[in-house]
This record gives C-alpha cells, structure tokens and sequence, in this order.
C-alpha cells in the first residue's frame, strides 16, 4: 500500500492505494472519492502552507501543518485500511496567537 498526502493553503488531500501511481489515482478520478481525499479550509491572510510529519520509530505518528486558516493537528491511524487521520484539529490563529501569549507569560512568571 502506498500512502500519498499532498496539501495547499487551503487543501489537505490523503491518498491510498497500489504502490502503481496510474492506479492509486484511477479511482480518484470519480467525484466521491476526490471529496473523501480531500478536506477544504477557508482561506486566510497566511498565503503559504507548510506540512511537517512525525515519525516514530519509522511509522507516521502525527503531522502538523500551518494553512490558510489557522493550525492543524492530527495523529495517524497504525491500521493502513482504517480511516488515516485521527484527531483531526484546526486551531484558528487568533485562538493560537492566545495560547502563546498565555505560555510566554506564565514562563515569564516562572
């Protein structure tokens, strides 16, 4: 099984299937698999994204993932026929710029 995960600004979109690319995108190709592959964020004043994935002890653990819209976190399946994403959170960066604040302060404090 082959495991793809491709995001934008505003798309994360997960992907699974044969290790043969033209086969793992066959199905893709119908409307209902692309819209459960795919899921959308509104767009916000960040206009880039940036993915990072956690491995532990070489298996995918969680990702971190900075969009459009805020922060998203999620952690990872261990069965490959599960449904992948677990957990899935997006925090907006107003609420996130908050939390910060909040650490910043009580490290100071500290």
């Amino acid at each position: 099984m082959r495991y793809i995960v491709a995001v934008t600004d505003t798309h994360f979109y997960q992907f699974i299937g044969p290790y043969n690319f033209e086969q793992l995108f066959k199905k893709y190709k119908e409307p209902k698999y692309i819209e459960n592959a795919c899921k959308i964020f509104p767009p916000g004043d960040i206009l880039r994204s940036q993915l990072q994935l956690l491995y532990i002890n070489t298996q995918l653990h969680s990702f971190g993932w900075m969009t459009g819209a805020g922060f998203c976190f999620g952690t990872y399946s261990s069965d490959p026929y599960d449904i992948l994403i677990k957990n899935f959170t997006i925090i907006p960066y107003a609420k996130l710029g908050k939390v910060l604040m909040f650490i910043i302060y009580r490290r100071i404090r500290i």
